[in-house]
């Protein structure tokens, strides 16, 4: 199998203009968007203008969070107060329902009783 992968240091907060992804590319976030808080707009429209064929996300995932659960208020909670990714979820699905893109995976997969470390979210443009 020959896989083409390519790193670079990226900065969240401030996409390059030169870098670019290719259509056929996947986009993938581990535990690196926890830390922009709400502030992921510029990203968020970095990976739209770029349409990379599917972007996986493995982070923390507010939304996912049963508030009438103890456990999951209390690290929704801890998330707050660490200011830990927000909103994120909300968004894309505000795009999909604006036919922007398509959510095709939405899972938790667990954590602690502070912090939903790992949660998956998968989707593509429309």
């Amino acid at each position: 199998m020959d896989i083409d992968i390519v790193g670079e240091k990226f900065d969240l907060f401030e996409p390059s203009d030169t870098f670019r992804l290719g259509g056929n590319s996947a986009a993938i976030t581990i535990d690196s968007m926890e830390q922009v808080g709400g502030q992921f707009d510029k990203f968020l429209s970095f990976l739209l203008n770029n349409k990379p064929r599917v972007c996986i996300h493995i982070e923390p995932v507010y939304e996912a969070y049963d508030q009438d659960n103890l456990y999951d208020y209390l690290a929704a909670k801890y998330s707050e107060k660490r200011g830990y990714l927000r909103g994120y979820l909300t968004r894309l699905e505000e795009l999909q329902q604006q036919g922007e893109l398509k959510l095709k995976k939405i899972k938790r997969y667990g954590g602690n009783i502070y912090h939903e470390g790992w949660a998956i979210i998968v989707w593509e443009r429309s």
